[in-house]
């Protein structure tokens, strides 16, 4: 080993001791221009109590509240779903309906399930699913315009003040409450969709709603408009020009 006189004769990651250049020995940290740079953190301990160490990057980031119903791999190169639970008393029985919903084995019977059907059943290992409860989640009550039934609709945002920690591209709100589902496409590519599923408003039974998930996915995921007619209301494919949407059946064919 060469000699030395100061650091400049060593490498960025060594010091001049005793004449010999020596590897810095940093623990918590990184050699840097021939001293110990220390991380922000290398345990939770080093964070305050609603953050954790991100040994990744050695810095203090919240801590997620959500949950793992179903993960595949890195959310970085994943499609992640947060279900944003409002009426369920426990994520036990949340975990049990979003089961139902995403039928994530494919073995059902009905085939009824998201994962039970085609384009989702091919892709399933590309989707993470997490959960969060949200106890008070906003809603607002308006006329459905049937009689004197009232609907309790979830606000529209309200749901971020839930996920802001969590690892996320499409948000699914799933709400007790009775209103039309629906969804808003996706803001950029295939991120940024929101779904909003009344759990008491079901097609036909309750087993009929994993379908009605699977629809409005194709909105929040996939962009696509609604191809049925709803009489009295205006033609979608007038206001839309939407990937899935012809104006009659010649072209659609």
């Amino acid at each position: 080993v060469l000699g030395c006189k100061d650091d400049s004769a060593c490498a960025l990651d060594q010091k001049c001791e005793n004449s010999i250049c020596t590897a810095l020995q940093c623990g918590c940290g990184v050699a840097q221009n021939h001293e110990c740079q220390k991380y922000e953190c290398c345990s939770d301990n080093e964070c305050g109590e609603e953050s954790k160490c991100n040994l990744n990057v050695h810095r203090c980031v919240f801590k997620s509240e959500c949950r793992e119903v179903v993960i595949k791999g890195d959310p970085a190169n994943k499609h992640d779903i947060v279900f944003v639970g409002y009426g369920f008393q426990d994520y036990e029985h949340m975990k049990q309906g979003i089961n139902l919903l995403m039928d994530f084995e494919s073995k059902s019977q009905s085939k009824l399930g998201v994962f039970s059907l085609t384009p989702f059943k091919e892709n399933k290992n590309k989707f993470n699913v997490w959960m969060i409860m949200a106890p008070d989640y906003k809603h607002n009550e308006m006329p459905s315009g049937y009689v004197d039934i009232m609907l309790n609709v979830p606000e529209r945002y309200d749901y971020e003040r839930f996920v802001r920690t969590c690892e996320r591209d499409t948000v699914v709100v799933m709400s007790s409450q009775l209103f039309r589902s629906h969804a808003y496409w996706p803001t950029q590519d295939a991120s940024g969709g929101t779904v909003y599923l009344s759990l008491q408003n079901p097609l036909k039974g309750p087993e009929y709603l994993g379908r009605t998930l699977a629809h409005e996915l194709g909105h929040a995921i996939g962009g696509l408009t609604d191809e049925y007619v709803e009489y009295g209301s205006d033609d979608r494919t007038e206001r839309f020009d939407m990937p899935n949407c012809a104006p009659d059946l010649e072209k659609a064919k």
